[in-house]
Parts: C-alpha cells; sequence; structure tokens
C-alpha cells in the first residue's frame, strides 16, 4: 500500500502549487526529453536501422506531452455566433492524449527498453512493423500516390514475413498464433495493453486503474459522458480536475525519460547534463509508477 501512500503524498504537495506552477515543472521535463533527443541526434552515434525508429517513438511522445501542456495552460472557445470567447480546460481530449501517451511509451519499452535479448527486440519490432505495413497495404483508396506507396508497403511485408519466420522467437509461438500472426499481424504479439503494462514494471495498482479511467473517455459510453457532466471545465488556477491528469502525464512522461536515458552511453551522457534539481525530480517522478 505504500505505493498508494507515496502517489497520494505527492498528490497533495502537487495540489499545494498552483496549476501553472505545476506546469512549469512538467516543461521543465518534457525540455529535457527534447533536449536528450536533440544531442543524440546531434552526436551523429550510428544506429542499425531497426533502432533508429525510437526516435520516432520518442517525438512522438514529446508532441503529445507538449499538447497536454498547451490543454492545461486553457485553450480558447470562440462562437462568433454566439459571442462567445473564453479560456477552458478540455478535459475529455486531454485524458485521451494521455491514454495515447501512455501507449506510446508501452511500445516504446516492449520494443527497446525491456531487459530482453536484441534478437527478440528485432523480432518485435519486425513484427510492430509488419502489423503497420499489412495493415497500411489493404487500405482501399482511390489515391495514385497512395496506391504506389501501397506497393511499396507489400515489398515490405514480403520481407518482413520471411525475417519474422526465420526467427527463433516465432518457432516459439503456438501454431494457431504463427498463422494469426502472419495473416492478420499483431504489434503486441497477442498481448493486451495490460500485458505490457506488467511487462514495463509499472506498478500496476496505480496505472491499471489509471489506464482504465483514461480508457472509460476515449470512447462516447455513458461513463464518459456522466463525468464530463460532472467537470469543470471553465478555465481557473486550481480547477481539482486538473490535478490527477497532469501529475499522471508528468509520471509518465518521466518514466519515459529514465528509460530512454539508458537506451545508450550518449542519452546517459545527455542526461548526466542535465540540472541536478531538473535530474532527482525526474527520478522521484519515476520511482512514483515504476519498479525500475
Amino acid at each position: 500500500m505504500h505505493q498508494i501512500d507515496d502517489l497520494i503524498n505527492k498528490m497533495h504537495q502537487f495540489q499545494r502549487n498552483s496549476i501553472s506552477k505545476n506546469l512549469e515543472d512538467y516543461h521543465g521535463n518534457l525540455d529535457a526529453l527534447l533536449f536528450i533527443q536533440t544531442y543524440l541526434t546531434d552526436s551523429k552515434v550510428k544506429f542499425l536501422e531497426w533502432k533508429i525508429y525510437l526516435d520516432t517513438l520518442v517525438t512522438k511522445q514529446i508532441l503529445h506531452c507538449n499538447t497536454i501542456y498547451n490543454i492545461f495552460n486553457g485553450l480558447t472557445l470562440k462562437s462568433n455566433l454566439n459571442k462567445i470567447d473564453f479560456k477552458i480546460f478540455d478535459l475529455p481530449s486531454a485524458q485521451i492524449l494521455i491514454r495515447a501517451q501512455l501507449e506510446n511509451f508501452l511500445i516504446a519499452d516492449f520494443i527497446y527498453f525491456q531487459n530482453c535479448s536484441e534478437e527478440e527486440k528485432l523480432f518485435r519490432f519486425n513484427c510492430w512493423m509488419y502489423d503497420s505495413f499489412l495493415q497500411r497495404s489493404k487500405l482501399i483508396l482511390a489515391s495514385g500516390a497512395i496506391n504506389k506507396t501501397q506497393e511499396s508497403d507489400k515489398q515490405e511485408v514480403k520481407k518482413l514475413k520471411e525475417q519474422i519466420q526465420d526467427s527463433p522467437y516465432y518457432k516459439k509461438l503456438t501454431l494457431p498464433q504463427q498463422k494469426e500472426l502472419i495473416k492478420r499481424g499483431d504489434s503486441k504479439l497477442f498481448k493486451k495493453w495490460e500485458d505490457l503494462m506488467k511487462l514495463s514494471e509499472l506498478k500496476e495498482i496505480i496505472i491499471n486503474n489509471a489506464y482504465k479511467g483514461l480508457s472509460s473517455q476515449a470512447h462516447s459510453g455513458a461513463l464518459s459522458i456522466l463525468n464530463l457532466k460532472s467537470q469543470k471545465l471553465g478555465f481557473s488556477k486550481d480547477n481539482l480536475h486538473v490535478y490527477p491528469l497532469l501529475l499522471l502525464s508528468d509520471l509518465i512522461l518521466c518514466v519515459m525519460i529514465v528509460r530512454y536515458k539508458h537506451f545508450s552511453v550518449t542519452t546517459e551522457i545527455a542526461f548526466n547534463k542535465l540540472l541536478s534539481n531538473r535530474r532527482r525530480t525526474i527520478e522521484i517522478n519515476n520511482s512514483l509508477l515504476s519498479l525500475k
């Protein structure tokens, strides 16, 4: 239960600050991730091609967090017809983005950060890419440029299929799984998001409940509508609905930074170039959500 107690204490600390103060700290963490990514890019370190795609996952994390930051700074709702112009907290969109932020981290962790062999990571990467190319190659779209892309995708599918079937990790799958993987693809290798959370060694009692709550907001079920009806969307300096969402996003961001730090010697050097109080903030936030 100390996992919950630590988080509650952090929430109390969070609520003692204004939203703007917490956003300032959040942006500092976001800036740290961007700094590490840029430092790695500028270093010109050579990686195998499949490892380069981590950079795009990091970019996606940065974009999600930057939009979350902007949402919690307040967005303008304007209508010329109704003659209204005021700031709001777009909480439903923030919740959807935080879910996407978490899923982005889970995929990055599953492919690049977990403690398994490079060969297994490559197999996971190939399955992830195979699923994506396979789905895109099947789209029915009347566009010359897209049709040309789909022809290229079919070649990628063929190449990846051979690499996947040659992997010893493919042979560890059951025969039905092997057939399903080749026929339909599966980017998470027959795992649910909850399975990836467990594999990522996030604190399950916290993240599972958070994910269920975020998922309920991603669809137009009655629960999402009831929650929206009860939420205060008007902009204010101490909107109580903002604090837990901003804190959750901040914790996920910090876990991403710490895992990314261990990706290479260069990312670790970049992390250590951050100011000591920034490093400490990131490491404390990481420990609230991660078991490692």
